[in-house]
């Protein structure tokens, strides 16, 4: 868990960010980020939540004890793209490690509810920490079309094309540089 300190532009989700940073201030300044390289990233490293944006981060360069420097970003992961216009300085960082998600079955009905969660271990005061959050349906969100055209015809008639981008599509490590990305 960290804070971050600054708050980075909008950018593409589908290219590797390489103009801007995010600092952070770690909670426990004992505890260290480590870069990855490419082939890392398209195997899910370092990918962290800040504020409700799910980006991963390729570079970490330590500023002072516990305070780090992330850049070589991918933003807008996992359809998080509408987040990353809506930060601000002091919001939650937390390092997400996919490994140990545990997936909460609520279907299209469970849109609207609450779901209440309580942590394995003991928070500050002794209490194991509970957390309740509103179902919004994210994940049943169809991703953002990439690649849009319109073309209006000489008969006036307007044409519209797109790329449909899936979850289970791929990026992989040459095309995040520049160009279109995998989908």
């Amino acid at each position: 868990m960290a804070t971050a300190t600054n708050v980075s532009p909008r950018f593409k989700s589908a290219v590797i960010d390489t103009e801007a940073n995010v600092e952070v201030v770690l909670a426990n300044p004992d505890h260290w980020l480590q870069s990855c390289d490419d082939v890392a990233l398209a195997a899910g490293a370092n990918l962290a939540a800040i504020g409700d944006e799910i980006v991963q981060f390729g570079s970490v360069e330590p500023v002072s004890t516990g305070r780090f420097r992330l850049s070589r970003l991918l933003r807008g992961r996992r359809g998080s793209e509408w987040a990353m216009a809506v930060h601000a300085a002091g919001e939650a960082f937390v390092l997400i490690d996919a490994r140990t998600l545990k997936a909460i079955p609520a279907g299209a009905s469970g849109i609207g509810s609450a779901v209440t969660v309580t942590a394995h271990g003991r928070g500050n005061d002794g209490a194991e920490p509970v957390v309740s959050r509103t179902v919004l349906g994210e994940a049943a969100r169809p991703l953002s079309p990439a690649q849009l055209v319109a073309e209006i015809a000489e008969d006036g008639s307007l044409s519209v094309r797109w790329v449909r981008r899936s979850r289970r599509g791929s990026a992989t490590p040459s095309n995040w540089t520049g160009g279109r990305a995998g989908f």
